[in-house]
């Protein structure tokens, strides 16, 4: 019965590595930008509360906000594809909600895998 066991065990074990290892072998290389801007000069009418990021694919293209109410000034994008160009702008929100015209395009092609 002792050998009955450590065959099962083996068994299972040579079974967990066929299936666990063809997935660490296939994993995607995970991808991100990371964008860091300073802030706006200040005004006696607004100051800066929190700041929304915008993603754009082209160059000219209005972009989708892909974060809102950042307090930093840095935002880690997880969302990106390898081999894709990216367009980002940042405009800052004041305390009444009002936002900012948009900062420089800044343009960030991710690496392929």
């Amino acid at each position: 019965m002792k050998k009955l066991g450590l065959f099962l065990l083996a068994i299972l074990l040579l079974g967990a590595a066929t299936v666990v290892l063809p997935l660490i072998r296939h994993k995607p290389r995970p991808h991100s930008v990371t964008l860091t801007w300073h802030a706006p000069a200040e005004s006696a009418k607004s100051q800066a509360v929190s700041y929304n990021v915008y993603r754009s694919t082209t160059e000219s293209g209005a972009g989708v906000k892909v974060a809102s109410g950042v307090k930093a000034l840095t935002f880690h994008d997880t969302a990106v594809n390898p081999g894709t160009t990216y367009f980002y702008v940042v405009r800052s929100v004041d305390s009444g909600g009002n936002e900012s015209p948009s900062s420089e395009q800044i343009k960030v092609t991710v690496p392929e895998d």
